[in-house]
């Protein structure tokens, strides 16, 4: 039985506030997002431009989620035959203007190995109001 879903994909991709990344690589510690004891697993995609979309997203109540954090975003390119935490494919349940919702991989636990991220590529923003503009090497 494999670790991860079926039609996982062989890379994955997760931003991280360097600061925070940075800091548990210094100190020793696994690596979790600020959400993860809320949501229980880390977000990821298979599509690296479709990060931009998410980081410039605005939520109807709760406004900018990404945008007013200041500082610079890394987004990570995970090699899944590496990763050890388990990775499942979860869909947003169906709706009427969305009926076929793509799967996203969730990682549940840590990244590691840390051997696992390939590349650390940096997100270039708008100094002005943080807009997130590109991911080096991705999507230009």
């Amino acid at each position: 039985m494999s670790l991860h879903d079926e039609g996982t994909p062989s890379v994955i991709y997760h931003v991280v506030q360097k600061s925070l990344w940075d800091a548990a690589l210094a100190s020793g510690v696994n690596y979790f997002p600020p959400r993860y004891d809320i949501e229980g697993f880390i977000h990821a995609t298979h599509e690296a431009n479709l990060l931009l979309g998410v980081l410039n997203w605005r939520h109807p109540k709760h406004g900018f989620i990404y945008k007013h954090i200041e500082g610079t975003f890394l987004c990570l390119a995970i090699d899944t035959a590496v990763l050890t935490s388990p990775v499942k494919m979860v869909a947003a349940v169906p709706t009427e203007s969305n009926p076929n919702p793509i799967a996203f991989p969730h990682i549940f636990g840590p990244i590691l190995p840390l051997s696992c991220v390939t590349r650390q590529m940096e997100v270039v923003r708008d100094p002005q109001d943080g807009t997130f503009l590109s991911i080096e090497g991705i999507c230009e």
